[in-house]
């Protein structure tokens, strides 16, 4: 009786397992990217599995920098790499927005706060 117990027990521990992975690789999320003045912001996909890497590309107008980049809210200008924020898609919508300035204001503005 208790062998068919754990057995029992390991059997629906396995399949709630494997439907928790299922349900993993299939749900997708949106990532949206907001439209920016003076640049681009561009990624290869519009949707990401859960948790799974996106990198999203921004490219600002000539003479202009990228000043601030914002997801879901967050300041994440610190994560930003050579113009390529990389980031992990969670269980909700990914907004991605992006503040460019001019260089020569973005400059002065370190020079004198920095």
């Amino acid at each position: 009786m208790q062998k068919r117990r754990r057995v029992r027990a390991c059997l629906c521990i396995g399949l709630s397992v494997l439907l928790l992975c299922l349900f993993f690789s299939v749900y997708t999320v949106p990532l949206t990217l907001l439209p920016a003045e003076n640049g681009t912001l561009y990624c290869a996909k519009t949707r990401a599995h859960l948790f799974s890497a996106a990198v999203v590309c921004l490219e600002p107008a000539p003479g202009y920098v990228v000043e601030r980049v914002f997801v879901n809210g967050r300041d994440c200008t610190e994560r930003l790499e050579r113009g390529r924020l990389r980031l992990r898609c969670l269980l909700r919508e990914t907004v991605v927005t992006a503040v460019f300035a001019e260089a020569a204001a973005a400059d002065a503005y370190r020079a004198v706060f920095v």
